[in-house]
């Protein structure tokens, strides 16, 4: 399976009424540290959502993406799960959607030029029956 295959995790997509989460996996065949995503983008139905409504949270933390680049001693482990929350009010009032999502990686030690590492780019588009998440009293 491709990387763009298993980047975002088919009908796990949910909404709490303010948030719209959904899964992804690191699209990369080793584990990295956090500071190597360089780029978390959405796009929902065709409308790009702003990054700073955009979270990743994994190993415990939320992450705007300019948060990452510091998280250099947090690793993503390959088989580890996160998830992407969105606090659009008008995403999170959705009941199906077309998705796309496009993580760019920086890999530390793929070098392509002097001091100059690699940076691969996934894009996965992916239509989400979207869960309504009742909360718990």
């Amino acid at each position: 399976m491709t990387f763009q295959g298993y980047m975002v995790q088919a009908d796990s997509a949910t909404t709490d009424g303010s948030t719209l989460r959904y899964i992804v996996r690191l699209p990369w065949y080793r584990s990295l540290p956090l500071s190597a995503v360089v780029v978390l983008a959405v796009e929902i139905d065709g409308r790009e959502i702003s990054g700073d409504l955009i979270r990743l949270e994994v190993n415990g933390g939320s992450y705007r993406i300019e948060d990452l680049a510091e998280r250099w001693d947090d690793i993503w482990f390959v088989q580890d799960e996160a998830t992407v929350a969105i606090t659009d009010s008008t995403a999170a009032a959705l009941h199906h959607a077309e998705i796309t999502t496009v993580i760019d990686l920086r890999s530390p030690y793929i070098l392509i030029g002097p001091e100059r590492p690699l940076v691969t780019n996934t894009r996965s588009r992916q239509v989400f029956e979207i869960a309504q998440k009742v909360p718990t009293s």
